[in-house]
């Protein structure tokens, strides 16, 4: 669930606002970073793939923003965004709301990048995709604290669903060419 917070809470009137500020504007950099990360934070990866912009790709692929990109998306997601938008000291203070570092979390595992590539139709380039998160699920640390067993099984379920997805996607990739 999305945190107290999220700005999922907002609803549809804000997802046909950000559908159609990308449609007047896709290939605007900042604004497609802010609806990507303002629908990664609110547990919205399903709209997220399905927005209309030639940089979504790029976002999906790009892995976790630097400390200071970090910082900033996280401000801008903060309940007391309007406030830290008065100076960089105060964005800087600002700190990062709750549920931010999972969506940070899910965007450096590699989860969007395939499921992007299925939506569009590369349903080879989306096995492929799958595939490599897979791979990198097994290969993941597994936390050696004593939660570790919790997290051993969080990875192997990813694990199974980035095969099945794999699976999934290469069968399509041979019904549709």
């Amino acid at each position: 669930a999305a945190p107290a917070a999220a700005p999922a809470a907002a609803g549809e009137g804000w997802s046909r606002l950000l559908r159609e500020a990308l449609r007047q504007a896709p290939s605007d950099e900042l604004l497609l970073d802010a609806a990507a990360w303002w629908l990664l934070y609110g547990n919205r990866e399903e709209e997220l793939v399905e927005l209309a912009s030639p940089r979504l790709e790029a976002f999906c692929a790009a892995g976790p923003p630097p400390e200071g990109g970090r910082r900033v998306w996280a401000a801008f997601l903060s309940p007391a965004a309007g406030e830290a938008l008065e100076s960089w000291e105060a964005l800087a203070a600002t700190p990062e709301p709750a549920g931010f570092g999972e969506a940070v979390s899910r965007l450096s595992r590699g989860y969007l990048l395939p499921r992007l590539l299925f939506r569009r139709g590369q349903y080879v380039e989306a096995a492929t995709a799958f595939s490599t998160q897979a791979v990198r699920a097994a290969s993941a640390p597994d936390g050696g604290s004593a939660g570790a067993e919790g997290s051993k099984t969080r990875l192997l379920e990813e694990r199974i669903s980035a095969l099945s997805l794999a699976a999934t996607a290469a069968k399509a990739a041979g019904s549709d060419g």
